[in-house]
């Protein structure tokens, strides 16, 4: 009897077994069928009911935080125009690293900048002013006794220095102080400035005159006088971007999630893991690039590789266009303005023969009967300068819709405006979308 009932009870606990993994294995509807089958249609009615209210409640929750992406290649300016939103829009009580770096950070970089572009600008006159180019005014005289020693003074703290800018151990006060004089005198030397308004023959960090200006006052670490970057310091001052950086903004009872990605070649395969529910992508193109080269490689055009971006950005089918709304920012308008007037550089370098337009350049300073003259040529000039480079980009798009607007990011004024305009424009479209989708579910 009693190996009876073990057996009975070993055959059950087989079957229960074998129920259980086989119920594991069927699709989880069989409970689910089974409960509503149990239900009344009224009870099924309210379960139903109360599902969608939950689903809109978290599609008008998703539709309170809007997605923002600032892509584009290197040195196009997202970072500046970030800085700017967090100067604008951000919270003042995050002081120290409000900007995305720590002042002490920043200062330390801004004066390893100014030293490695300097050191650049003495290496690109020697070569500027050699065969193939000949541009004897880039020629820097090294055998004048103060110009040799201003140079070996840079040389020698780039060699043995620089590497301990980051550390603890600064550099004392009369070093930096000499150092500050040595880069004062090179920065104002016509060759240097010559080679500096070449730098379309080499990769250049923007804004470093910004900063060479005042270059005694960036050296300075008294107690009296020490530099401290403000807040145009920053906005001004390179730092690669590397990996994602994100924040969040409340404005105007509504979120703005805004990343910031870096735009050089190895950073864009991070890209694609923020491509879900984008709202907007805001794509940045320098318009000063089409007389620039890349850092990762300088025999490539940096407005050419910004095109052949824009168009695999724009047409790479990671992004639902009636969802996402395309936004081209043409950044850097000052420094562009810059190239085109004071350096005369053509669009040609960028273009070659597509370029028909008109140059500042085309015209003679003594052909102008007065300044008006001049200042009314240079409009025509910038403008059809402006209209073509647009158009290059606005064709990549195809039937796309793609809002443009034209940026100075280091105008805190002009990123305000530009930036709300854009937000309004953002939310009218999250909104039609949102409709759209209600409609079609």
């Amino acid at each position: 009897m009693g190996s009876c009932l073990n057996k009975d009870t070993a055959q059950t606990e087989r079957k229960i077994a074998q129920s259980q993994t086989d119920s594991e294995l069927q699709p989880c509807e069989t409970n689910a069928i089974n409960s509503t089958d149990l239900q009344s249609p009224a009870e099924t009615k309210a379960a139903n009911k109360e599902i969608n209210k939950v689903m809109k409640q978290e599609q008008e929750k998703d539709m309170q935080v809007m997605k923002v992406l600032l892509l584009g290649a290197g040195s196009s300016g997202k970072t500046t125009l970030f800085r700017q939103i967090e100067v604008i829009h951000g919270n003042e009580e995050k002081s120290n690293n409000r900007l995305f770096v720590s002042t002490e950070a920043m200062k330390e970089m801004i004066r390893y900048n100014c030293v490695s572009i300097l050191v650049k600008f003495l290496e690109k006159s020697e070569v500027l002013s050699q065969p193939p180019h000949f541009i004897t005014s880039c020629k820097v005289d090294t055998e004048d006794p103060a110009i040799k020693s201003a140079i070996e003074c840079l040389v020698e703290f780039r060699k043995n220095k620089m590497q301990n800018m980051f550390e603890t151990e600064k550099c004392s006060v009369d070093e930096l102080k000499h150092l500050g004089e040595a880069m004062q005198l090179l920065w104002s030397l016509q060759g240097v400035k010559e080679t500096y308004k070449r730098r379309q023959f080499f990769s250049c960090m923007e804004n470093m005159d910004y900063f060479l200006d005042k270059i005694t006052a960036v050296m300075d670490e008294s107690e009296e006088n020490r530099f401290i970057p403000n807040v145009q310091d920053v906005i001004h001052a390179r730092m690669k971007t590397t990996g994602i950086v994100q924040r969040q903004y409340e404005i105007k009872n509504v979120s703005f999630h805004i990343f910031d990605v870096g735009g050089q070649r190895n950073e864009r395969r991070k890209w694609i893991q923020l491509f879900d529910n984008v709202n907007a992508v805001i794509f940045v193109a320098a318009l000063n690039h089409y007389s620039s080269v890349l850092f990762e490689d300088e025999t490539v055009n940096a407005m050419q590789e910004s095109l052949d971006l824009f168009d695999k950005t724009l047409n790479s089918g990671w992004f639902d266009k009636q969802y996402t709304q395309f936004i081209l920012f043409l950044n850097k308008n000052d420094l562009f303005i810059n190239r085109l007037r004071d350096d005369k550089v053509s669009l040609s370098l960028c273009f070659g023969e597509k370029w028909r337009g008109s140059d500042f350049g085309d015209r003679d300073a003594n052909d102008f009967k007065s300044a008006k003259d001049e200042k009314a040529w240079f409009n025509t000039c910038y403008h059809e300068a402006l209209v073509f480079i647009k158009g290059r980009y606005l064709k990549k798009g195809k039937d796309a819709q793609i809002f443009t607007h034209i940026t100075t990011a280091t105008e805190k004024n002009n990123v305000k405006k530009v930036f709300d305009d854009v937000r309004t424009g953002i939310i009218s479209h999250a909104l039609q979308t949102s409709v759209m989708y209600i409609e079609t579910s």
